[in-house]
């Protein structure tokens, strides 16, 4: 039968933001990984310096993107239930998901 804790081996985030002249120069991405209480579980302060840039000679219009890949080997999960990953440049929330962890053939978690 399948138990908790366990540790995901492998977990790479991908994220992609559209970028724009207003962007360029330095900011600071925070990734937090939440576990149910609320308590990271990533390494301390996952903080990434990004700085985009324009395209050199990019046409009119042109949309821009700046990309950013990180892994991370050995994430503790110590309880079923809904964790959240969270993304925080420069100190303000843009995206938020949810990753239920939920144990097939094990009794559901008590709610309240």
């Amino acid at each position: 039968m399948p138990e908790v804790p366990f540790a995901i081996p492998s977990l790479a985030i991908v994220l992609r933001m559209r970028t724009d002249e207003r962007d360029i120069g330095d900011h600071r991405l925070l990734l937090e990984f939440l576990n149910l209480d609320d308590v990271q579980t990533l390494p301390p302060e996952p903080t990434i310096v990004i700085v985009p840039d324009t395209i050199p000679d990019a046409p009119a219009g042109e949309e821009q993107y700046t990309q950013l890949v990180a892994q991370f080997v050995g994430l503790p999960i110590l309880r079923s239930g809904l964790h959240r990953l969270r993304f925080i440049w420069d100190d303000k929330l843009i995206r938020e998901l949810g990753l239920p962890v939920v144990v097939f053939g094990a009794e559901p978690p008590a709610i309240g």
